[in-house]
């Protein structure tokens, strides 16, 4: 491809159906989406980075995203929409052709390869591309245009950015057959955890069951809570043996050891699983086995320098100094 490309990604909408901001997620790899979406295009040759949102770097020392290659740009108003967030940011190119993309694209680098690829064939007369998702529906926030054709209608008064390209002509690049969801984006932590290595089955809410607490209703909505404001998987919810050590510890050796041991179990298992992508099972089995041996150290436990104590002293719930 001859001609310079820059690249516009589109990440200040209010993800409302996520929850929270979707750019700044960070992965199982460590990546923000939006740095992961910015790693596809500069490795598709873009030298203009354009971001239509807010600079995560403004808020987090923990930024790859806030390079110095990357301009970010508010519409105005914010949040006013796609249309006006895409005029801001093409203001800012000068590039020959411009790829426009999603934060959330669920494969960046595959979506930006087809699209470049299909770029080659790109004839006079053709206003660029656009992807078209397996239903037949046209998404024109993943799409690759000429930047003078696309200038054209700026300013236009619709906010649907169908509209705003309504009079260009563009190429339809289909989903490949042996690429399923290439166009697809995360809209939901249902959709994130999908994309996690390890992650749920299509149609499968990644939410595993939890038997062994029915007398707690409640601690496994919050358990999933927690974990998908942490980006944790589903998977690592397995209260049922933390349970246990927690209740051993604070009954038979000191009341504040219950949250403090549970929480060496969790970095001992972080230890065990780093760089790895075990299965469920295999993350639940870990930690029944390093909960059953503290459990066996907590029942057996006497300080040293102390005398035994016996049941009837220990403390139980509800005792206070």
């Amino acid at each position: 491809m001859a001609e310079s490309l820059a690249a516009i990604i589109l990440a200040g909408g209010a993800s409302s159906r996520m929850g929270r901001d979707k750019a700044s997620l960070v992965l199982s790899d460590g990546q923000t989406l939006l740095g992961r979406t910015l790693a596809a295009v500069r490795s598709a040759g873009a030298t203009e980075l354009v971001v239509a949102g807010d600079d995560p770097g403004a808020a987090s020392q923990r930024a790859p995203s806030s390079a110095a290659d990357v301009v970010f740009v508010r519409e105005d108003p914010p949040r006013s929409g796609p249309v006006p967030a895409l005029d801001a940011a093409l203001e800012q190119v000068t590039a020959g052709l411009v790829l426009v993309l999603p934060c959330d694209l669920a494969d960046p680098a595959v979506a930006v390869a087809r699209l470049v690829r299909a770029a080659g064939g790109l004839r006079p007369g053709q206003d660029g591309l656009v992807a078209v998702d397996d239903g037949g529906r046209r998404q024109h926030l993943t799409a690759l245009f000429r930047t003078a054709a696309l200038r054209r209608g700026s300013g236009a008064r619709s906010g649907r950015v169908r509209d705003r390209v309504a009079g260009l002509s563009l190429t339809q690049v289909p989903e490949p057959a042996d690429q399923p969801g290439i166009w697809a984006d995360l809209d939901t932590p249902e959709d994130l955890e999908r994309a996690r290595p390890g992650g749920a089955a299509p149609g499968d809410s990644g939410v595993p069951d939890i038997p062994d607490t029915p007398d707690i209703p409640g601690l496994g909505s919050w358990l999933h809570a927690v974990a998908r404001d942490l980006d944790l998987p589903a998977s690592v919810v397995v209260p049922g043996p933390l349970l246990d050590v927690a209740r051993d510890v604070a009954r038979g050796v000191i009341r504040p050891g219950a949250p403090t041991t549970t929480y060496l179990i969790g970095i001992a298992v972080g230890r065990s699983l780093a760089g790895g992508r075990e299965s469920p099972a295999a993350i639940a089995g870990l930690v029944d086995r390093l909960s059953a041996r503290v459990q066996d150290l907590a029942l057996g436990y006497r300080p040293e320098g102390h005398a035994e104590v016996h049941s009837e002293d220990r403390p139980v719930e509800g005792d206070r100094p």
